[in-house]
């Protein structure tokens, strides 16, 4: 349903949020992993994106 694909996508965005917090962090320490994490964060953003056009509704070029 709508309300599923929403909650995904707030859950998704949570987590990339709490990534993107401790990803300074993660650099300072150990710039390797901040760098996988990095990507990691691409990729559940993109995701993220692709979850949420389930809920989008296309329109006619004019």
């Amino acid at each position: 349903t709508s309300e599923t694909v929403d909650l995904v996508t707030a859950r998704l965005d949570a987590t990339v949020a709490t990534m993107r917090a401790v990803h300074d962090e993660a650099d300072d320490e150990d710039p390797t992993s901040a760098d996988i994490l990095h990507g990691i964060i691409g990729k559940l953003e993109q995701f993220a994106w692709m979850v949420s056009a389930e809920n989008r509704t296309p329109v006619a070029k004019k």
